[in-house]
């Protein structure tokens, strides 16, 4: 069953809605490695069926078994829904959710829209990353309403006990520090620095193929009936991704 929205729910849509400009919730990480592993592999699936259907099936050598064609048939059609899968691995991700103040209009009698006065209502907008990099083709939007917006887990994982103020800037002041020490290593090792981006490549890069397959990191984000998926494993959400958790409806 889903979560019953409370008042701190509404207290944090009004809020939202009184600003008077759109408000970024989220923004999804760099997904190309994730795309090249997803659409190269389809592509082998592809190669593979498409070759063998030919060679084995359709024109199979002299001398074969009856069953071996029949084999590498199904064989073929395995692997085509396979590549078929891989392909389909990145629609509908998320790209980014921003919460956009609308304020409420009403038609006069001669046929113009005119500001009704109000509080002015919330709406969110999901931009969906495009499957295939074309230009010229702008991605796709979805406008609906918060309480349309719904998860299937938390963002940000509840803590056992409430953090003090000093425990909670203890822990900034030590991500800071981590920070600025990163940076320092990097401003002071310049030398290797293109070993360790290019380790760090490789590595998205094999990290992407294992996602490929698993799609781990991916919760499930659901609006206007349909799934999408919302990338958790990196990129960037307003408060640690409390702002969703407060304005999403949990399933």
């Amino acid at each position: 069953p889903a979560a019953p929205r409370n008042a701190t729910y509404q207290s944090y849509a009004s809020t939202l809605a009184q600003k008077g400009h759109p408000t970024l919730l989220y923004v999804a990480p760099s997904h190309t490695a994730f795309l090249i592993s997803s659409y190269s592999g389809a592509a082998f699936c592809f190669s593979y069926a498409a070759f063998n259907f030919w060679s084995s099936y359709l024109n199979p050598p002299p001398g074969l078994s009856t069953w071996v064609p029949i084999a590498f048939g199904a064989i073929c059609v395995g692997m085509s829904a396979m590549g078929a899968w891989l392909m389909l691995g990145p629609s509908r991700i998320v790209r980014t959710i921003t919460a956009i103040p609308k304020v409420p209009t009403v038609t006069a009698a001669a046929g113009k829209n005119i500001t009704a006065s109000g509080t002015p209502e919330l709406q969110i907008e999901i931009e969906l990353r495009k499957m295939f990099p074309v230009p010229f083709f702008p991605a796709r939007k979805l406008y609906i309403q918060p309480e349309q917006l719904v998860m299937d887990s938390q963002l940000v994982r509840p803590v056992d006990r409430r953090l003090s103020p000093a425990e909670v800037h203890a822990m900034r002041m030590q991500e800071e520090a981590e920070r600025q020490k990163q940076l320092e290593y990097e401003r002071s090792h310049i030398l290797s620095a293109p070993f360790r981006h290019m380790s760090r490549a490789f590595y998205s890069l094999f990290k992407a193929i294992g996602r490929t397959w698993t799609r781990e990191g991916f919760v499930k984000v659901g609006a206007n009936g349909k799934m999408y998926k919302l990338d958790i494993t990196g990129g960037w959400a307003l408060d640690g991704g409390k702002a969703l958790d407060r304005l999403a409806t949990l399933k």
